[in-house]
């Protein structure tokens, strides 16, 4: 098991639409969330990788996605964040 003190950290951002960046789940807003955790968790950031305006359909047509796959692949990191909005019931 990996320890705390070793977790190299990538984030992972994506907004496809407009809605997302105006209802507050821009890249900005995200990153500054995303940012806070990893900090407020002690683990050190390798990246962050960001695709905006790609859709969420098919992970194959994102850049930023494939290298992270090949960053996992080779082991340059072990820990991935990503933003999850939170759904009203």
């Amino acid at each position: 098991m990996v320890s705390v003190e070793t977790l190299k950290t990538a984030i992972y951002i994506r907004v496809s639409t407009e809605d997302q960046a105006t209802e507050g789940f821009s890249i900005n807003a995200q990153k500054e969330k995303l940012t806070k955790y990893l900090e407020a968790n002690d683990w050190k950031l390798y990246d962050i990788y960001i695709d905006d305006g790609y859709s969420g359909k098919n992970i194959k047509d994102r850049p930023q996605m494939k290298r992270l796959v090949q960053d996992i692949k080779n082991k340059n990191l072990n820990n991935v964040l990503v933003y999850k909005r939170k759904q009203n019931i």
